[in-house]
């Protein structure tokens, strides 16, 4: 893969490292809290669970539970007490961190290494994310990546409409 152009090549490195990371699991089921803010307010913390092998997996939200067996994604809406079919939407990363540590190798974006914090007693490295084309609604995607681990910690989107949204990884 060539590396875009603006793009860092240490960011490169460690985001190959945390592909190699996740592609070498069979199998992960990982908890997570999920919070969407606009304009500094919060719309509440919702936890959810994910558990995967391969391209099948069960994304659990409070309002609703995903289910994809590598062909079909099957949703159900909880409190419609419906079920929709449709096909798997690969553009949807938010929840899954084996779809994350891949974005790096689509060609949509420039990234490079931003700042590094510590969190407790974790060193994070913070790899930001622009999309190449200026029209889409995400302007900037941010992945805390853990630095002995190589493990997603977080992922926040940023939107032109002042949404964020922030996934924090809590188990893999």
């Amino acid at each position: 893969m060539q590396l875009q152009a603006g793009s860092d090549p240490a960011a490169r490195k460690l985001m190959d490292r945390v592909h190699r990371y996740y592609t070498g699991l069979e199998s992960f089921e990982i908890t997570f809290e999920f919070e969407q803010e606009r304009d500094n307010q919060s719309g509440g913390l919702q936890k959810g669970k994910l558990i995967s092998k391969g391209q099948k997996f069960k994304l659990s939200l409070p309002d609703i539970d995903l289910y994809c067996d590598g062909n079909s994604q099957y949703a159900h809406l909880k409190k419609n007490k419906e079920i929709q079919i449709s096909k798997p939407d690969e553009t949807d990363t938010r929840y899954h961190p084996q779809s994350l540590s891949a974005i790096h190798k689509n060609g949509h974006y420039e990234y490079r290494i931003g700042e590094k914090i510590k969190k407790g007693d974790k060193s994070l490295t913070v790899v930001e994310f622009k999309p190449l084309d200026h029209e889409e609604e995400v302007f900037k995607i941010k992945l805390f990546i853990s630095e002995s681990s190589n493990q997603i910690d977080k992922v926040q989107w940023f939107e032109k409409s002042g949404q964020k949204t922030t996934v924090q990884f809590n188990k893999t």
